[in-house]
């Protein structure tokens, strides 16, 4: 199930697409555990970021907090002092999200890191070179942490919206929609009884700017991290490209939800109940990447999503064709062919 992704504004509209998809897919598979994905080289932690992961703990409610797994990407460093900045970039993130959540235990899991017996080794992985690795090293977690049918049917609860959408909780009363600061419709509910929800029965949404959490209306938008895909896929673009482990992910027939920071919020569902996707910002060329884990500072990523030949011939070719100078796959030479290739 393909969402909007979360930008600063548009909170209340993206959680009602959210809510729509869960309360379509509720009654014939489960939600096994979620995701939050977050660019390790994005520096900021704002109040935007503190909201979103309010967002998520309201969505999941205590007793799920043990199936939602903090995610970091990008894990591509150019130098040690680039590795030494991200390693504390991770450390200012772990102890932002354990303020916001409490202090409850959280799952983190570093995308792009050398893994030892489910352990972080604190190894960088080389993006392009240690792909196979990377990828078999998540597969490792979700089966850690997600895998087994008995283990999904018997001891996994459901999340709070899901619990919340059950019983026909008007969605500006539930602990997602009162942190959003949902207004009801005149009706006085947001939704009709039953699961037949459209987008005539939503509630009011409220003038984001006027809470007071929410960022100035001139902020500026950040790189777009990567997205999720629909279905059982975590990656979705307009034309889709299947990441090293998209057919492996559905676990135990049972659905993994993604949430990313500014990225789309997806599903990955599939299998019966018993007795019955993530965040993203940016400019045109981010858009672009913004649905995958590719990198946006790179020109081999940012050729790969244009469809273009990224091979380093197919580099050089490019540089020659349109006159780009420089020492051939040199840094100052790299960024030059990218942002030809996204200006273009």
């Amino acid at each position: 199930m393909d969402t909007p992704g979360f930008d600063p504004g548009n909170e209340q509209r993206t959680f009602l697409e959210i809510a729509r998809g869960i309360d379509t897919i509720r009654t014939f598979t489960r939600v096994a555990g979620i995701l939050y994905l977050t660019c390790i080289n994005q520096p900021r932690f704002d109040d935007f970021d503190r909201k979103l992961v309010r967002f998520i703990l309201a969505l999941c409610g205590d007793a799920y907090i043990p199936h939602l797994t903090f995610v970091t990407t990008f894990w591509t460093a150019a130098s040690k002092g680039q590795q030494d900045r991200f390693m504390c970039q991770l450390r200012s993130l772990r102890l932002n999200w354990q303020d916001e959540s409490g202090d409850q235990q959280l799952n983190l899991y570093q995308h792009g890191r050398a893994y030892t017996a489910g352990e972080d080794t604190g190894h960088f992985l080389d993006w392009f070179d240690s792909r196979p690795q990377i990828a078999q090293h998540v597969k490792d977690m979700i089966a850690r942490r997600y895998g087994g049918q008995t283990r999904l049917r018997n001891r996994i609860p459901a999340p709070r919206i899901v619990q919340e959408l059950t019983v026909d909780t008007p969605i500006h009363d539930t602990e997602a929609g009162k942190l959003l600061m949902m207004l009801p419709t005149g009706s006085g509910s947001a939704w009709p009884a039953g699961s037949n929800r459209n987008r005539e029965t939503e509630p009011t949404l409220q003038d984001t700017d006027s809470i007071d959490d929410s960022p100035p209306p001139d902020r500026g938008r950040r790189p777009r991290e990567a997205r999720t895909d629909t279905t059982v896929d975590p990656q979705h673009e307009p034309e889709p490209r299947e990441p090293a482990w998209v057919s492996w992910l559905p676990v135990a027939r049972d659905g993994i939800f993604w949430l990313m920071k500014n990225v789309d919020f997806n599903l990955i569902g599939g299998g019966p109940r018993p007795g019955g996707q993530r965040v993203a910002m940016g400019n045109a060329y981010n858009d672009r990447l913004s649905n995958t884990l590719l990198d946006p500072n790179s020109s081999v990523d940012v050729m790969k999503s244009f469809g273009l030949d990224f091979s380093r011939n197919g580099r050089l070719r490019y540089a020659q064709a349109h006159g780009i100078p420089g020492d051939p796959f040199s840094a100052p030479w790299g960024d030059a062919v990218r942002e030809d290739v996204i200006k273009r």
